[in-house]
């Protein structure tokens, strides 16, 4: 079996550090740039058991409309609509593989709170995903909000 890493960035530097402690004898690096050979592996996904290890967290998305500026600070005043919560970070990147057909185990960190049960829900509720999370009390789960 080959494992093969998609690196963004530090690539020669996890080279080193496998290399160092012989975590995985055979592996490719392929950096992001390699637009084709990305392109021919996706191709493959759905053959293809994929892991996803990384920092789970919740993108909450609150649009709204301008309903005039603060008078206290140049900031606009909103009018709460839609809200939408998507899976971010790690389950971002999970949720778009499995997209393209693969099965994809997801390995993350989420609190005890309510914001880790939302990750937990949303992930659990993608076809292809099988969500291996582990819950920390007391820890908040990671939660990034835009404003739109």
């Amino acid at each position: 079996m080959k494992i093969i890493l998609w690196m963004i960035n530090k690539t020669k530097s996890l080279k080193t550090e496998f290399k160092q402690k012989k975590f995985l004898k055979r592996y490719e690096v392929i950096e992001m740039r390699d637009v084709e050979r990305i392109k021919e592996d996706v191709g493959t996904f759905p053959d293809r058991r994929i892991l996803v290890v990384g920092d789970v967290m919740l993108d909450k998305n609150i649009y709204g409309d301008n309903i005039r500026t603060n008078p206290e600070a140049p900031v606009p005043l909103l009018e709460e609509g839609e809200i939408k919560n998507i899976p971010g970070g790690a389950a971002n990147t999970a949720n778009n593989i499995a997209h393209y057909g693969a099965n994809v185990f997801l390995y993350g960190i989420i609190g005890g709170d309510h914001t880790g049960q939302e990750i937990s829900n949303l992930v659990s509720d993608i076809r292809g995903i099988e969500p291996r999370l582990t819950v920390i009390e007391g820890r908040k789960s990671t939660r990034k909000m835009r404003i739109m």
